[in-house]
Order: structure tokens, then C-alpha cells, then sequence
């Protein structure tokens, strides 16, 4: 064997060997960053910022805490527009952005994509760089693709503060990271190896879709916020809110919609309220 070969492999193999000691350096880490618990006061800020918190039963209360502990371990958070980053808002973004995720099973990174969380202290002008932006307007979140959220603090919190008004900003755009994590805002966030359920994800959302759209150009009432009507992505992040905040009405009104939600998320809110 010529000795360029040799060198070809023992470089492959170097690589490899790197590459697994690094991958298993990472698991070992978010392995113990779950298993550490939040502290009396870290506890205590989640318990009074976290509506939901304090409605999960005990078994789910330590898995969000778990989650917690890894996304803010793994997530960078930085402020913008003079606002300095405290752990009530690293703690309180991390909790809320993980609810999504309770009973999916997480072992690795939540949401690997992510990389940067970035804080107004209010609202700010987007830059339309989510596909459902048609350009600059003054908002309270946005979902980028290329790993970055960010969200004004007073509206982040005032809607995680208040679970049961329906509108969470916070839920909102990380069920964009859903969405988008197959690399495209169109509503349907991964569902697995089925057919049958994308077949039935397209069929429920999109009819209630239509109804959401046609409804709020009829100026009719709405179950959901007319926000929803904006695209499928829009809809799918506005049916989130709602499925988390205001679980048994939209059970009863929209129950179709309800049993979607409820597969994907593998969450059953009723039992949180």
C-alpha cells in the first residue's frame, strides 16, 4: 500500500476518532445539564413568569426543568436596545420556549437550529426576514431560519405571566422553530414517517385556515386571532397559542384541530387547567 494511502487513512481515521469523542463529549454534557436541578430562587422565578408552570403535574414540571437547564445552556442570549440580560429573562424565555417540547421525548439540543436569542426591551421594527414578512413593521417576535429568535422582553413576559389569555409571543415564535426546521414556513412542522398524518395535518389545518381567512375578511368573529389568517405559518403558531392557553375551548369549538395539535405536541392541556 502506497504511503499516500496510508496517510488518507490515518487522517479518516483521526477525524473520525475526533468527531466521536467530541459528539460524545456533548451528549455527556447536556446529559448533566439536565439532570441538574434549577435552584430555590431559579425555581421560584419560572413559578412566578411561567403561568404553565404551575399547572403541569409534577413529572412534567422536572422534565421542563431539565429542557431549561439545556436550552439555556446551549442557547446564546444577548440583549439589544439597551437591554441587559438577567437570569429572570434567560430563565423565563428558556422555561416558556420548552413548554413546546414536554412528552416529545427530547434527548439532544431543544430546537439545534437555534443558535442566538435576541431581547428588546419592547417592541421593535422587524426586518422581514421571516418568510411570512412582507418588510418593516413594528412587532413583538420574529422567527429567523438562520438561528435566530428574537422577542420584546415586555411582551415576552406579559403573555407568560398570563397563561389563559391566548396570546403568547413566546409560544408563537418557537412554534415558527418548528416549522421552519425542515427549512420551510409553510405550517407543517416535521410530523414523522406517516403519510396518513401529513395527509391529515393538510386536510384539518387547511380547512380551518380558509375558515379563519374567510371569516376575518367577512369581519366576523373569530375563535382564533385574525393574526392566523396572515398564511399557514401564521396559523399554525396562532392555533399554538391558543391550543396551550385556551385548551378546552378550542377542544370543544374546533375539536378536529384540537386532536391535530394534541398528536403533534403529544400534550393534552385540558389536564394543565
Amino acid at each position: 500500500m502506497s504511503q499516500p494511502l496510508w496517510i488518507l487513512i490515518g487522517t479518516t481515521f483521526f477525524i473520525l476518532v475526533f468527531w466521536l469523542r467530541r459528539r460524545a463529549a456533548k451528549t455527556k454534557h447536556l446529559r448533566l445539564l439536565r439532570q441538574t436541578p434549577l435552584t430555590v430562587s431559579e425555581r421560584e422565578i419560572v413559578r412566578k413568569n411561567v403561568g404553565i408552570y404551575e399547572t403541569l403535574p409534577p413529572e412534567r414540571q422536572h422534565e421542563l426543568e431539565g429542557l431549561t437547564q439545556v436550552f439555556r445552556g446551549t442557547k446564546h442570549f444577548e440583549g439589544a436596545g439597551g437591554l441587559e440580560i438577567t437570569e429572570e429573562i434567560v430563565l423565563t424565555l428558556s422555561a416558556s420556549a420548552c413548554v413546546l417540547l414536554l412528552g416529545r421525548g427530547q434527548v439532544g439540543e431543544p430546537y439545534p437550529k437555534l443558535s442566538t436569542v435576541l431581547v428588546y426591551p419592547t417592541a421593535f421594527t422587524g426586518k422581514g426576514h421571516r418568510d411570512s414578512d412582507s418588510g418593516h413593521a413594528v412587532r413583538s417576535g420574529e422567527s429567523w431560519h438562520q438561528g435566530t429568535v428574537i422577542l420584546s422582553w415586555d411582551n415576552a413576559l406579559a403573555g407568560a405571566v398570563n397563561d389563559q389569555d391566548g396570546e403568547n409571543v413566546i409560544l408563537h415564535e418557537f412554534a415558527h422553530q418548528l416549522d421552519q426546521a425542515d427549512g420551510r414556513s409553510d405550517g407543517t412542522p416535521n410530523l414523522g414517517p406517516s403519510a396518513d398524518r401529513y395527509r391529515s395535518w393538510a386536510r384539518v389545518l387547511g380547512e380551518e385556515f380558509l375558515t379563519l381567512r374567510s371569516r376575518s375578511e367577512a369581519g366576523k368573529k373569530t375563535l382564533l386571532d385574525s393574526y392566523g389568517a396572515t398564511n399557514e405559518a401564521e396559523f399554525f403558531a396562532v392555533a399554538t397559542e391558543f391550543f396551550f392557553e385556551k385548551p378546552e375551548r378550542l377542544r370543544k369549538n374546533k375539536p378536529e384541530l384540537y386532536q391535530e395539535l394534541a398528536e403533534f405536541y403529544r400534550q393534552d392541556p385540558t389536564h394543565y387547567h
